[in-house]
């Protein structure tokens, strides 16, 4: 079979089913359409497609990650530290405990009713809450 005959199958095809469609009434089949206009090969249109939809689900799992990150608050100190001398809140993964401290010159900080401290590094900081009196 012929490129023109295959085309003219598949625009006879097309007029017998009207408009087809993907997931959106009324929305006509890209691929159908980019076949019959001549414009690519049918395979050419379906890599491009599949190419879109690989970008489509990366967008989505980036997405994902950010959504998991707004959940969890804290941050590994590996992927970056606090600004020097503001207060966060810190712990440890061994010891679950929470600290108010500070980073400054390569060394941490807590406070406690004896005066500041030089703490263990810890593995995660956060940001102190809004309204947060700790």
């Amino acid at each position: 079979m012929t490129q023109e005959q295959i085309k003219q199958n598949a625009e006879e095809y097309y007029d017998k089913l009207g408009s087809i469609t993907i997931g959106v009434e009324n929305e006509p089949n890209s691929i159908v359409d980019a076949y019959i206009a001549g414009a690519h090969s049918l395979d050419d249109e379906i890599a491009r497609l599949k190419a879109e939809i690989e970008d489509d689900n990366a967008v989505i799992r980036q997405l994902k990650a950010e959504l998991a990150k707004a959940k969890n608050p804290w941050v590994s100190v590996e992927e970056r530290l606090p600004k020097t001398s503001d207060w966060v809140l810190v712990r440890r993964e061994v010891a679950y405990f929470v600290f108010r401290a500070y980073y400054k010159h390569h060394t941490w900080y807590a406070d406690s009713s004896f005066g500041e401290f030089e703490i263990e590094p810890p593995t995660h900081w956060m940001p102190i809450p809004e309204g947060g009196n700790v």
